[in-house]
């Protein structure tokens, strides 16, 4: 597969089974339809949720954790997160992460949650963001 892919992920509940993670699912029929390949060969990562789906830390989010570690860009900006809160170290030790877009509903950052994202120089954060984390990058972000 082409490492210049993007990867755009709409999810909707009513199109997924329960014994995966609905992002899983997505993802999977995503990349079959694509170029093929893998996770790991999505340079770009778009996530979409709609109709009430949300990101959800049961499933979905331990699913982004472990997968697409070699994505420099992940776009989360119509992607609804659960409890709109984004919680400790979710992106943390991303190496190859350069931009990251989060949802404008977010109402919470928690601490390192970039934490090890070395490369990370460019992040859209909710304009209304009530609470953020003094340590949510233990890195340098040269523009915010």
């Amino acid at each position: 597969a082409n490492k210049d892919n993007l990867l755009s992920i709409s999810k909707n509940y009513s199109d997924f089974t329960n014994t995966k993670s609905g992002m899983q699912e997505a993802a999977e029929a995503a990349i079959a339809s694509g170029t093929g390949g893998s996770e790991a060969d999505v340079d770009t990562l778009v996530i979409k949720t709609a109709d009430g789906a949300v990101l959800n830390y049961a499933q979905d989010i331990p699913y982004l954790q472990k997968n697409f570690m070699n994505a420099t860009t992940v776009d989360l900006s119509d992607a609804v997160i659960e409890d709109n809160k984004f919680k400790s170290n979710v992106f943390k030790n991303r190496k190859n992460l350069k931009k990251m877009r989060l949802h404008e509903d977010i109402i919470n950052v928690a601490g390192n949650s970039f934490a090890g994202c070395s490369n990370l120089s460019d992040i859209i954060l909710p304009a209304g963001l009530p609470q953020l984390f003094f340590f949510i990058f233990v890195i340098k972000i040269s523009s915010i």
